[in-house]
């Protein structure tokens, strides 16, 4: 229960993972659609229009000598632009990283969080590519495994709010799509190293489920796997060889 936690702290260290759609572009947008010339002036537009820029803008200078990795792009992006559902412990009104411990724990958390937003949209079959991100982290978090997974939102929401005025960098609970997987959600971003591009996966979704997915890695351009195996107990070896 919430309310027996002691909010006791452990050592978060390590590399984290979650999955991001490929549609995001892997450089600068204005490279690809401007001649060199323009890019200085489509970079000043870029500043002036993007709020993670201008927030890193605002706040980086001085802030990037002591921790240059939270204005990483991938690092920064969770915290300048707010989710409006929130996440699994924190309301909309605070900005979290949710990362997972292993390649095939976060594979389970994006495939349900796809599953959810295309069967809300009547979304038909279609694949979607997804490509792995891995965060370096060094920091503190409240050990919440032993928090029963059926708290109802709110009472989670409410244990959130309480632990961001008791110090630390993150909170650790039992991933509630894969129990054998644990979750790091961070609300502090000097918590956070260097992250870094991975795998990149297809994921089949056949009009009511996404039902398998498709590893890049392989020279046949990814061999099909039920996607049900991700959340089992069993470790997929081949999902997690980074």
């Amino acid at each position: 229960m919430a309310d027996k936690l002691d909010f006791a702290t452990t050592p978060l260290t390590g590399s984290w993972y979650r999955l991001i759609p490929s549609r995001f572009p892997t450089i600068d947008i204005y490279r690809r659609v401007a001649v060199p010339e323009k890019w200085p002036l489509a970079a000043e537009i870029e500043t002036m229009t993007n709020p993670r820029v201008r927030l890193r803008d605002k706040f980086g200078r001085g802030l990037e000598k002591t921790n240059p990795n939270k204005f990483q792009n991938w690092n920064h992006a969770p915290f300048a632009y707010p989710n409006p559902d929130g996440t699994w412990l924190f309301g909309s009104h605070v900005n979290a990283l949710e990362l997972a411990d292993t390649v095939q724990t976060a594979l389970a958390v994006a495939i349900r969080k796809r599953e959810q937003f295309l069967a809300a949209t009547d979304a038909p079959p279609l694949d979607l590519e997804m490509r792995v991100l891995k965060h370096e982290v060094n920091g503190h978090a409240f050990d919440l495994r032993n928090m029963a997974l059926d708290l109802p939102k709110d009472a989670r929401w409410s244990l959130g709010d309480k632990l961001l005025d008791k110090g630390g960098h993150a909170a650790i609970y039992v991933c509630p799509v894969r129990s054998t997987g644990t979750i790091a959600s961070v609300f502090d971003q000097d918590a956070l190293g260097s992250a870094m591009q991975t795998q990149h996966f297809k994921f089949r979704w056949d009009g009511a489920r996404i039902s398998q997915l498709y590893d890049f890695r392989s020279e046949s351009d990814g061999a099909p796997i039920t996607a049900e195996m991700v959340f089992g107990p069993q470790t997929v070896l081949f999902l997690n060889q980074i």
